[in-house]
């Protein structure tokens, strides 16, 4: 997941914090594992700033690569939530 954000070190700083999570050069990652079907994973999460041209034109708010397993619960809960967020 990456995203635009007028003060990206700010945002990372602030879900260090307060999520714990903890960011690198290049943002987070994040492993999972499913149970059904079985198999492992990462996220990785990024925010970029406000000018980027990383991932499209300036509209373009944020990016997901969850496409790659459409058929997964996973892949569908993340399009639903980055929909909602965007």
């Amino acid at each position: 997941m990456f995203l635009r954000s007028a003060e990206p070190k700010a945002l990372g700083a602030w879900y260090a914090k307060h999520l714990g999570v903890e960011i690198g050069d290049y943002g987070a990652t994040f492993s999972w594992k499913d149970e059904v079907p079985k198999g492992t994973g990462m996220t990785a999460w990024n925010p970029f700033p406000m000018d980027t041209t990383y991932f499209g034109e300036g509209n373009q708010a944020a990016m997901t690569t969850v496409g790659f397993c459409t058929g997964s619960t996973r892949a569908r809960v993340m399009g639903s939530l980055v929909q909602n967020l965007v």
